[in-house]
């Protein structure tokens, strides 16, 4: 059974964080990764070190039915 990974703006929305981190020195960069989820999406995480914690984002998409 073949599976087609949806399209996504997710790893767009991932380089503009990458980049803005990439500016601003006191957020340090310690990861990424993405990985494709059972709805067949990609999701992208951010792994940042501030102020000696460290965080992660996680970029992805979500439908909302207001």
């Amino acid at each position: 059974m073949k599976y087609k990974i949806k399209s996504s703006r997710v790893l767009e929305i991932g380089n503009i964080f990458q980049r803005f981190m990439d500016k601003h020195k006191n957020l340090e960069c310690v990861g990424s990764g993405f990985y494709i989820n059972n709805t067949m999406e990609f999701e992208r995480d951010l792994e940042i070190k501030y102020k000696g914690k460290e965080y992660i984002i996680t970029i992805a998409k979500v439908e909302r039915n207001l």
